[in-house]
């Protein structure tokens, strides 16, 4: 398989050792820090609507930031595997806190 077909894939589809390690240090990572965040938040299930009001200006902001460097089909690419990534940690930071993974509308 060829590294562009691993690239494309992301880590979740390591091919080599080399690449299992880093899938698993980068996993082992999102863990930590999603960790770190839900433990430095409130856990009051009524806190639930500012924490996906949160959730919500993180993943804007971070769209308004990334949009305004980043362009051409590499920045969309860019773009579209840190968005991913974003939503993978909140997911994981909302199941951590015992919220739904997916951020209501």
């Amino acid at each position: 398989m060829s590294e562009k077909t691993v690239e494309r894939r992301g880590a979740g589809h390591a091919d080599t050792p080399a690449d299992r390690d880093i899938a698993s240090r980068l996993c082992a990572l999102e863990y930590f820090v999603c960790q770190v965040l839900t433990a430095s938040m409130p856990t009051d299930p009524r806190n639930a609507a500012e924490i996906d009001d949160l959730h919500r200006r993180i993943t804007r902001d971070l769209n308004a930031k990334i949009a305004a460097r980043i362009s051409g089909i590499q920045g969309d690419l860019a773009v579209s595997e840190l968005q991913y990534g974003v939503r993978r940690l909140i997911s994981l930071q909302r199941e951590m806190l015992g919220l739904p993974r997916r951020l209501p509308p």
